[in-house]
């Protein structure tokens, strides 16, 4: 499953955009504060699970009011609204009459996917087909400067319409078969928290043990997370996946002997342990088990990194600022480690970056997007073929 197309009209400074030519590994690259978080931060929103949620509210004093949220349905991504995320309309002009986000996204799938769904494959002609194109198209409808709905509108495979909502009217395969809404909900749920977004914020900090359940797994509470799966022996073939994956990684040259790429710690076990209140997590460097936070923070990047694609079911992966703390030969092993990885999984990769030196290795990026923003504040973002517009000139100039 790879995203092939992207509309978005009304997110943040995403008005009327239109994206086209997505591939496998594809690189963003534009100006500081021109829309390339918000492209990634708006896939996520969509592709996540949502929830729906009863407010409360409480007076503590003259003019003093707090508001409490509890979740009362937790929900697939097509149904369901998102919370606590503000000025997500373009120039926050959530409360005009009319107002909405509307999107349309084009996927291709694989027919390993839709073979969960016999259905769909005996009443279409696409069955012979290896690719099947598939689109969702919905909106964000508003409920307050913070909130938001989402609505799924119509889902197609191959042209063919298989479930469409207007007007508060649902209608499953209109134009075939008359379908079933179980199978149309299990397609669907292969889109669950299909987009995994690892944004910018991967420095590690000190982390005290509490007996907080962990969700989301992010930089700030990634040691109580490996943590947990250490004693929890359903999780053991797990943090021993992860392990191979990160210890795959390396860097050689026998033409070079450079102690630097000899030094990289990902060569053993990944250990855990409790000190007094404080969990560290140790990676093996030579004979030594050393803390990740004895090692820079390019290491500690990577390591990061690694650790979220494996933890996860993502099959499309975004990456805020790729190149970050990584010189330019790590930012390159890099990448070529990811994309051979993703490459076999069948997932992708769309990462933003202002690194010239990616764009130097052939065989690596498959597109590349250039965003600007106008003085209106409305970013475009336009596909570029290899080395049109100076790409590498342009980074290194801008």
């Amino acid at each position: 499953m790879i995203i092939t197309s992207i509309k978005v009209d009304n997110f943040k400074s995403l008005l009327n955009l239109d994206v086209s030519k997505l591939e496998n590994v594809n690189l963003i690259y534009g100006y500081n504060n021109s829309g390339k978080s918000n492209l990634l931060k708006f896939l996520e929103i969509v592709f996540k699970k949502k929830t729906f949620e009863s407010i409360s509210t409480s007076t503590i004093s003259v003019g003093n009011v707090i508001r409490r949220r509890e979740v009362i349905e937790e929900t697939d991504f097509y149904r369901g609204e998102i919370y606590n995320y503000p000025f997500y309309y373009f120039k926050n002009e959530w409360n005009v009459s009319g107002a909405m986000v509307t999107f349309e996204i084009g996927l291709s799938m694989t027919k390993e996917e839709l073979k969960r769904q016999p259905y769909l494959l005996d009443n279409a002609l696409y069955k012979e087909k290896d690719i099947v194109p598939a689109i969702l198209k919905g909106r964000f409808i508003p409920k307050d400067y913070d909130a938001f709905e989402i609505e799924l509108n119509e889902v197609s495979l191959d042209s063919n319409i298989i479930y469409s909502f207007s007007a508060g009217a649902t209608r499953f395969f209109p134009t075939l078969k008359q379908g079933v809404d179980s199978e149309l909900s299990r397609f669907l749920q292969q889109f669950n928290d299909a987009v995994l977004l690892i944004d910018s914020d991967r420095y590690f900090q000190d982390e005290t043990f509490d007996y907080s359940v962990i969700t989301d797994l992010n930089s700030k509470n990634l040691k109580q997370w490996y943590y947990y799966q250490s004693i929890d022996y359903t999780q053991q073939d797990q943090i021993k996946v992860i392990e191979k994956f990160v210890n795959g990684f390396s860097i050689s040259d026998p033409e070079e002997d450079n102690p630097n790429f000899a030094n990289l710690p990902f060569k053993g076990e990944i250990t855990i342990k409790k000190l007094a209140d404080n969990i560290e997590v140790f990676l093996k460097n030579g004979n030594l088990n050393l803390p990740v936070k004895n090692f820079g923070t390019g290491v500690q990047q990577i390591f990061y990194i690694l650790t979220k694609i494996c933890a996860c079911n993502a099959k499309i992966i975004l990456i805020e600022e790729f190149e970050l703390n990584l010189s330019k030969r790590y930012q390159v092993e890099f990448l070529k480690y990811l994309k051979t990885y993703l490459d076999k999984k069948g997932k992708q990769l769309i990462f933003t970056t202002h690194s010239p030196y990616i764009a130097e290795e052939r065989g690596i990026i498959d597109s590349h997007f250039e965003v600007a923003i106008s003085k209106d504040g409305i970013t475009s973002i336009t596909h570029q073929q290899r080395g049109e517009s100076g790409y590498k000139d342009w980074i290194i100039n801008h």
